[in-house]
């Protein structure tokens, strides 16, 4: 059952400041929900990390929403309603653009981010040239599409891909998309030339062979890549 409560903080809001529908008065009848809806809000004011624990990046993107679109409904453009945002949260205008572009993705591709599987990097790249707000539910499933691809791929190859991403936007298919990866990664590799002395050259294959290499540039390549990360 509601009980009634005192205000025990002094909440600072703003007649501008959105409140969720949760409206707060001196005296009022609460529940439990609505303390909790109130607190939120509150510790939201303060910035991510008034929450023990930090916010997921979907509670993140559905609260920016929520606040963005009280202050858009409400007689602000939107580059105002992000300004506004923004200080309501104590972050920079470019977090609070991130996290508005993360709202578009699925559920499937979320719980991927949410779970530390996929960066936040890579799914605002992958929402933010990938939606179409013409067809949302196709662009959605085209996010599923290169988040699964983006995944399949290389740890080393992925920066590449999220440039890939986002020079060829939402047209591109997951060909597409293959090609310009595969001619990112050529342009990236240097050429150089090298000599192997004979009496090394069996040495140099048994090494090859003892890591399932069997092509010599290939072998040369990755043991000039562990000698320089090591």
């Amino acid at each position: 059952s509601s009980r009634t409560h005192r205000s025990f903080y002094h909440t600072g809001v703003s007649p501008e400041t959105p409140t969720f529908g949760v409206r707060v008065f001196d005296t009022y009848r609460i529940s439990k929900t609505n303390l909790l809806l109130t607190l939120l809000n509150y510790g939201l004011n303060k910035g991510w990390h008034f929450i023990r624990g930090d916010l997921s990046a979907g509670d993140k993107a559905y609260w920016t929403e929520k606040i963005y679109k009280q202050y858009e409904g409400n007689g602000y453009t939107s580059d105002e309603a992000m300004e506004l945002a923004s200080k309501y949260l104590g972050v920079g205008i470019p977090t609070i653009e991130k996290y508005y572009r993360l709202v578009y993705l699925p559920k499937t591709v979320m719980e991927l981010v949410n779970s530390g599987v996929l960066t936040e990097t890579a799914a605002d790249a992958i929402a933010s040239n990938t939606i179409d707000g013409r067809n949302v539910k196709q662009s959605q499933k085209a996010m599923e599409e290169r988040a699964s691809w983006f995944l399949g791929l290389d740890r080393d190859d992925r920066k590449h891909a999220i440039e890939a991403v986002k020079q060829l936007g939402n047209k591109a298919s997951i060909a597409d998309l293959n090609a310009n990866l595969k001619k990112r990664l050529k342009d990236s590799r240097r050429v150089v030339e090298y000599a192997i002395p004979n009496e090394l050259y069996d040495d140099l294959l048994q090494w090859g062979l003892d890591r399932g290499l069997d092509n010599e540039q290939v072998i040369i390549g990755h043991m000039v890549a562990e000698a320089l990360k090591g």
